[in-house]
């Protein structure tokens, strides 16, 4: 071989290795930018597995307030109502249909006029009068009725499991 063919070959040669130098420092550069990005995503899947975490905690605590919704047999619900209102009206009668001593009819009773409006607006009588007995039954009854209807049969809506919103 001759010097100049081997001259030839040494500037190739040196002209490859500028070429592999230049794409070993590009390479070193993305692998760098390659490693910062890992260690970013690592760092965001750190923090998106603690969010996480929180929030299956509040999920299992709001889980713990559901009820299954089961098919109910109406007519049991119905008669089972039915015996406490029966019971209700029992017990309010056997209090209130009985005469009031006069110091407890003389006092005012606002609380209870004041209470269920729907009912009679007008202020119940105060004395032992068979059909004063009847209004204040009328008028506890009435209150009840509120109570019940706004604690046990105001309706909550609730999506069953298969419905697709």
């Amino acid at each position: 071989m001759t010097s100049t063919a081997i001259t030839k070959q040494l500037e190739g040669s040196q002209t490859q290795i500028k070429s592999l130098s230049g794409i070993l420092k590009a390479t070193k550069s993305e692998e760098s930018a390659l490693r910062r990005s890992l260690e970013e995503a690592q760092h965001r899947n750190a923090h998106l597995d603690k969010d996480m975490k929180i929030v299956r905690g509040k999920l299992g605590e709001l889980h713990s307030f559901f009820v299954r919704l089961e098919d109910t047999d109406l007519s049991n619900v119905a008669a089972g109502l039915n015996r406490v209102w029966e019971s209700a009206t029992t017990l309010v009668m056997g209090f209130l249909n009985q005469d009031l001593p006069d110091d407890l009819l003389k006092r005012p009773w606002t609380a209870l006029n004041d209470a269920a409006k729907f009912i009679m607006d007008t202020p119940l009588p105060q004395f032992n009068s068979v059909v004063a007995k009847e209004l204040r039954i009328i008028k506890v009854l009435g209150i009840l009725a509120e109570v019940i209807d706004k604690h046990m049969l105001q309706p909550t809506y609730q999506l069953s499991e298969d419905c697709q919103f």
